[in-house]
C-alpha cells in the first residue's frame, strides 16, 4: 500500500511519533473521519473524506483485537489505558510487554494513516 503526503504534512507525522514514543501521558483518539464497518464478516477502517473515483475507495482491513483497540479510541485514551482494558478482556495469560509492544505498533500504523488524533496529555 503506497501512501502519499504532501511535504507540509510529513513534519506532523514525524512529531506524531516522537510524541507516541515518549510515552508519557499521549493521549489517543479515534478520527471522526474514519469509520470502521463489518462488511460480510470482516472489519474494515475506511476513511470517509476520501474522494471516490468510480465507487471505488481504500479500504483497511483489521481483526478482532484491532476492532477492540479501535472502539477503545472512542474516547481519549493513553496506550496504557487501552492496553489495560485489553488484558482484563483476554481470557489467556499473556504478557504486559507483548500486548503493550502489538498494541502499539497497531496505533503507530494508525498515527501513520491518520486514523487517529495525538493530544499531549500533559496539560
Amino acid at each position: 500500500m503506497a501512501i502519499m503526503q504532501c511535504s507540509r504534512c510529513i513534519p506532523m507525522m514525524y512529531m506524531q511519533r516522537w510524541l507516541l514514543k515518549r510515552n508519557g501521558r499521549v493521549m489517543i483518539k479515534k478520527n471522526a473521519d474514519i469509520v470502521c464497518r463489518n462488511i460480510h464478516g470482516s472489519i474494515f477502517l475506511i476513511n470517509i473524506t476520501e474522494n471516490y473515483n468510480n465507487d471505488l475507495c481504500t479500504i483497511y482491513e483489521i481483526n478482532d483485537i484491532g476492532e477492540f483497540i479501535w472502539h477503545q479510541l472512542e474516547t481519549q485514551r493513553s496506550i496504557s489505558d487501552v492496553v489495560d482494558t485489553l488484558i482484563e478482556n483476554i481470557n489467556n495469560y499473556v504478557e504486559y510487554r507483548d500486548i503493550y509492544e502489538d498494541a502499539k505498533e497497531f496505533i503507530d500504523t494508525l498515527v501513520s494513516l491518520n486514523f487517529v488524533e495525538i493530544i499531549d496529555g500533559r496539560n
